[in-house]
């Protein structure tokens, strides 16, 4: 859209918390799908959450180097989307900071699912 990237990806995050909050507000729940390797994210969404008197998960998915590689290879790329894996840490980055469940996503998808849901209260663990 010829919108410069430095304007375009804080705007996309105020647009994703605007609506997180008015479904919020609704009654529904949230999922809120971004990188949160950069502290404003993680700082955001919890107090969001904190706000709105809403529970707060972090979910990460992860999978060996090698298959993301082949992934990110292989997919139909967006504009938005990056060709290769970043190498290193990203200035102004860091790893979240809150407990979250990690998911190995080579699994498949509904074991996946299962292990989200035992995470965050919605199913008992078997």
């Amino acid at each position: 859209m010829g919108i410069p990237k430095e304007l375009a990806g804080p705007t996309s995050y105020e647009v994703m918390w605007d609506l997180s909050k008015s479904f919020l507000t609704q009654g529904y729940s949230v999922i809120a799908d971004s990188p949160a390797f950069w502290p404003i994210i993680e700082q955001t969404g919890h107090g969001l959450a904190r706000e709105m008197g809403a529970s707060y998960f972090m979910i990460e998915t992860q999978c060996p180097d090698s298959e993301l590689d082949r992934r990110l290879a292989t997919r139909e790329r967006l504009v938005s989307n990056p060709e290769v894996r970043y190498e290193g840490t990203r200035p102004g980055t860091r790893e979240p900071s809150r407990a979250r469940l990690i998911l190995d996503s080579t699994r498949p998808v509904d074991e996946l699912v299962e292990l989200a849901l035992e995470y965050i209260g919605l199913k008992a663990a078997s």
